[in-house]
């Protein structure tokens, strides 16, 4: 999975509307990710105020290229600071703005970008099994959700006859591992996919661990890699001395603890040719369809 969360911005935040990669940066980076097998690109509708979306939908349509798209609500396309939730008539305004930028008429997944404290859990599930039932969604999903919150809305699905959570998407690192704690357990148990955003691990390495998910074998260098690492250097001196990269040893790392594969998002075009690979198979469906309990 590629993150696009630097395509016309750093993230959500409004100040740096404008900023990260340009347009052509962004197209060569989707260009090399493509290349690489990479076929799901993960945006959000506030990422660079739309650019992110904007881009990922020219690209496709230029390109030609049937990559698989996530997408997630929450923050402000225009960085309105009260235009923001997970209102019904939020969600839905919101989906229209993003399938418009993408130029598609459904997403593969839709995630819930932050939990809304303000929305009842119902209304905010009521609102995406209507977009799941229109056709607009394949799959549902939320992201930055602690384990009450991720087992309160499974249960109301359940309890309601609405579309389920399939995917989680939250920050999960050598150095941010919380989600080993409460999340990780429940979609063991629920058999729900897992998306990891690196967060601090990219500011450290200069890349992204972004997407674990919860398939096996390991793929990677087969090396003894010791089960904990304190700082960014010691994985570096480590991978120098096993001859393998750095995001090998953190590949390798985390699918040891997740039970999973792990995938990158580098912060570079350079970094994506030099990434090793798992064997070239492209997914025909790598997002299941969202189900009804």
């Amino acid at each position: 999975m590629l993150g696009c969360g630097n395509f016309g911005g750093i993230g959500s935040a409004p100040e740096l509307f404008g900023e990260g990669e340009s347009r052509e940066e962004a197209f060569a980076l989707m260009d090399a990710a493509w290349a690489a097998g990479i076929n799901v690109f993960d945006t959000a509708a506030s990422y660079g105020g739309g650019r992110s979306e904007s881009w990922v939908g020219a690209w496709r349509r230029e390109r030609e290229k049937p990559v698989l798209l996530s997408t997630k609500v929450y923050w402000s396309v225009t960085g309105d600071p009260d235009d923001r939730g997970l209102g019904r008539e939020r969600i839905l305004r919101e989906l229209d703005g993003s399938l418009g930028r993408l130029g598609t008429e459904r997403v593969d997944l839709y995630l819930t970008h932050e939990p809304d404290e303000e929305t009842p859990i119902e209304e905010t599930l009521r609102a995406l099994d209507e977009i799941v039932r229109a056709g607009k969604a394949g799959a549902i999903g939320a992201s930055n959700l602690d384990g009450a919150g991720l087992e309160e809305a499974l249960e109301t699905s359940t309890r309601l006859g609405l579309a389920r959570y399939g995917w989680v998407q939250n920050e999960y690192s050598l150095l941010r591992r919380e989600a080993e704690a409460e999340i990780l357990p429940v979609c063991a148990r629920e058999g729900l996919g897992f998306l990891t955003r690196g967060g601090s691990m990219r500011h450290a390495m200069g890349s992204n661990v972004i997407s674990t998910t919860w398939c096996r074998p390991v793929y990677g260098h087969d090396v003894d890699i010791p089960r904990r690492f304190t700082t960014p250097a010691t994985r570096c001196t480590f991978a120098a001395k096993a001859g393998c990269s750095v995001i090998q040893v953190d590949r390798r790392m985390l699918g040891e603890v997740a039970g999973g594969s792990a995938m990158s998002d580098l912060a570079s075009i350079e970094g994506l040719a030099s990434h090793p690979r798992p064997q070239a198979r492209r997914a025909q469906r790598m997002l299941p369809e969202s189900s009804h309990r």
